[in-house]
């Protein structure tokens, strides 16, 4: 009998070697069927996702995604070829050396009419799930994709919105979203490329190490754009007699007057065959915008800009903090006339600079004079990179725009950025702690230790707010911690309301700046203060919060992402340091749509303005209703990772588990679709095509359908 007939091999154990701590079938197997996975994988957090890996018939390695819950539990059907062996499960991150380890293993054959079945009952559950606000966006989705490529398909892509999930593949992200994208492009492209022939120009600028090859590769995709090409006359390379361009000085081409817009252009950058068209469409009855940044893919010199990248990056909308530590807007700008001409001589000096410099420089000399508005982003990419950018390089023009704005800021080295920036100030308000309690006090008192023992900031307060504590141990507990000179003890003796309690506390506060702060956190970094106090002396910002961690070291916090189907989401949320660290992600100073009231800094003066905490929501979104309101004024809210603190998440309050909170949380959902409509709320720092529900930075497999080009 040969190995092809063979039964496969179900068995049951976890393995003792590298090879087998993983294993789920040893095949091959005799025939192709769906199997039943049940497991539960240790420590899942430590890895980015999992897929089924196996050999096929033809030796070839393939890989089928696994959704798993956040516990690492996976209930799922895969359905595997003929000939499938030495099938494992592994991390989706390729280049890991982690070996997957499992704490329960169950593999089970079926006949395929079960598993479909069983596919079809999931399907219809996921469009009645409870955690999706916009039910009917959320079904049109699913409903669609079922009809375009079957009940499998979209079985599998449903196991990609569970919480430990590998993300959508872009190969297959890319060509589904983005084919209709070049198409409506072209169309667009067909109907303003006379306007752009008069009113655009691009500047392909010099670079340090640019190449004959990158040169043409640069030139060739510019030359289709409907705009006249102008070439830095620092590149010494020859242009082919098939391009039209001029070479010229930066000078010549602003005394050239036919132009308003210029799109710079690095030698290495590749534009993708819309590119000019739709910077131009962005612009369009835009007085206020004077640069436009968009999104952008990786590849290399011989990838078609067309065909599928190696990368992609989806930008938030402007934010200076960001964009100083990071330079995410790119190298390709589309910049308006009066800019280019206040800022040419980044393009005089007689030897070509880093790719970066340029481009970096003219954003942060901007920023020190003109208003947020001034800043525009294309959703949507519009050209490819074929270089890597040495950013250490770009230290000198942070050193120089930070001592321009006043701003004095610890550097920390990161090879995945130009700088973190930890900003400080010498401003030393008096700071005002408000924490509020009830009873729990091996938990209240863990938070006043790290506080008191922890923290480096001298001039602080700590108010603590008794909310009808009833055991004896709390009160010989306050009578002993009130005796601390930076202690008061405060009582508030009515039925707990979040909001109202903070409120009745931030009143008796005596420091400039209060801090709001769960007693279920504990400290973790001395200079936590520091951070938050620095952050508030930034131009415009009203909140700051914290990076928050679950007991186990987790990301619990980092910043808040608004709507379109869940009021607020926790960016990064059970993700570990390191992998947010990987996404190059909550490791740096900045603008957020909100941030949680577990750890919340602002100035007194602004929390009384606006009336505190709204006492309509007694529990829940009442920071988020707060941090828009402060938006709606006109201020920003930031998020800094440099205070860092534990949050051992509802350990006082409890979860909403009776009738009665859960028609209180119900309320306050409606009550924040009702003030901020938050279904049709777009969230300016979290991209719209990655996946919202759990704010992980992964691309989103049930994105919007359609691009809205009247937005641009």
């Amino acid at each position: 009998m040969s190995n092809m007939d063979k039964k496969p091999q179900l068995t049951s154990w976890v393995g003792t070697s590298d090879d087998e701590i993983a294993r789920l079938i040893e095949g091959p197997i005799a025939k192709a069927r769906y199997y039943w996975l049940s497991l539960c994988i240790a420590e899942p957090w430590r890895y980015q996702g999992f897929v089924v890996e196996f050999i096929n018939h033809d030796g070839r390695r393939q890989y089928l995604p696994v959704g798993a819950s956040l516990h690492g539990v996976v209930k799922q059907w895969i359905a595997l070829p003929r000939g499938a062996r030495a099938v494992r499960i592994r991390d989706c991150d390729l280049s890991s050396h982690a070996r997957v380890r499992l704490d329960k293993k169950c593999v089970k054959p079926a006949r395929s009419i079960w598993s479909l079945g069983y596919q079809a009952f999931s399907l219809l559950v996921a469009l009645r799930r409870r955690d999706i606000v916009d039910h009917t966006g959320w079904a049109k989705q699913v409903l669609n994709w079922w009809r375009r490529f079957g009940l499998r398909a979209t079985y599998q892509k449903l196991q990609l919105c569970k919480v430990r999930s590998p993300e959508v593949p872009l190969e297959n992200w890319w060509h589904e979203h983005y084919t209709q994208t070049a198409i409506d492009a072209g169309e667009l492209k067909a109907r303003l490329g006379h306007h752009v022939k008069d009113k655009v120009v691009v500047w392909i600028f010099a670079s340090e190490e640019m190449t004959q090859a990158s040169f043409i590769a640069t030139l060739e995709s510019c030359s289709g754009q409907d705009a006249e090409i102008w070439i830095d006359s620092r590149i010494q390379f020859d242009v082919p007699t098939y391009v039209s361009a001029r070479v010229a000085t930066i000078d010549m081409l602003y005394d050239n007057p036919r132009w308003n817009w210029c799109l710079i252009v690095p030698v290495g950058a590749k534009l993708l065959p819309y590119a000019v068209t739709c910077f131009y469409r962005a612009s369009i009855n835009q007085n206020h915008i004077k640069v436009i940044y968009s999104d952008h893919v990786y590849g290399s010199l011989a990838s078609s800009v067309g065909s599928m990248p190696d990368r992609i990056s989806l930008k938030p909308d402007w934010c200076l903090e960001r964009q100083r530590a990071a330079h995410y807007c790119g190298d390709v700008l589309f910049v308006e006339r009066s800019v280019l001409t206040q800022f040419k001589a980044l393009w005089s000096a007689e030897k070509p600079m880093s790719c970066a410099y340029s481009p970096y420089s003219l954003l942060l000399a901007l920023a020190e004079t003109q208003l947020v508005d001034a800043f525009h982003h294309v959703r949507i990419p519009l050209w490819l990179q074929t270089y890597t950018h040495r950013l250490s390089e770009l230290n000198t023009v942070l050193t120089q725009h930070l001592y321009r704005c006043g701003i004095s800021a610890e550097r920390i080295v990161s090879e995945h950025c130009v700088a973190k920036l930890n900003y400080t100030s010498t401003w030393q308000p008096v700071v005002s702690i408000v924490i509020p309690f009830r009873d729990n006090v091996v938990v209240t008192q863990q938070c006043i230790d790290s506080v008191l023992t922890l923290t480096e900031y001298a001039e602080f307060e700590i108010l603590l707010v008794d909310n009808q504590s009833q055991e004896s141990e709390t009160f010989i507990w306050l009578q002993e911690i009130e005796r601390h000179p930076k202690v008061r003890v405060l009582n508030y003796d009515d039925v707990f309301n979040f909001s109202a309690i903070n409120n009745f506390a931030v009143e008796h506060a005596h420091g400039e700046v209060v801090i709001l702060l769960n007693n279920d956190t504990q400290v973790i970094s001395g200079n936590w203060i520091e951070a938050m106090v620095g952050c508030l002396t930034l131009p415009a910002v009203g909140v700051v919060g914290a990076q928050l961690l679950f007991s186990n070291g987790l990301i619990q916090h980092a910043g808040c992402v608004v709507g379109p189907r869940q009021v607020a989401t926790h960016r990064l949320a059970f993700q570990s340091l390191g992998m947010a660290e990987k996404r190059h992600e909550g490791i740096l100073v900045q603008e957020v749509s909100a941030v949680t009231a577990a750890c919340l800094a602002m100035r007194k003066s602004l929390y009384q303005s606006l009336g505190g905490l709204n006492e309509q929501l007694t529990v829940a979104f009442n920071d988020v209703d707060l941090c828009l309101r402060v938006r709606e004024k006109g201020l920003r809210v930031m998020y800094t990772p440099f205070a860092q603190l534990y949050h051992h998440e509802s350990f006082s309050r409890g979860k909403d588990s009776t009738p009665e909170k859960q028609c209180r949380a119900a309320q306050e959902v409606e009550f924040m679709h009702q003030r901020w409509s938050i279904k049709n709320y777009s969230d300016p720092f979290y991209h719209p095509m990655l996946d919202a529900r759990l704010a992980n930075f992964n691309l989103n497999p049930f994105p919007q359908e359609s691009i809205d080009w009247s937005q641009l």
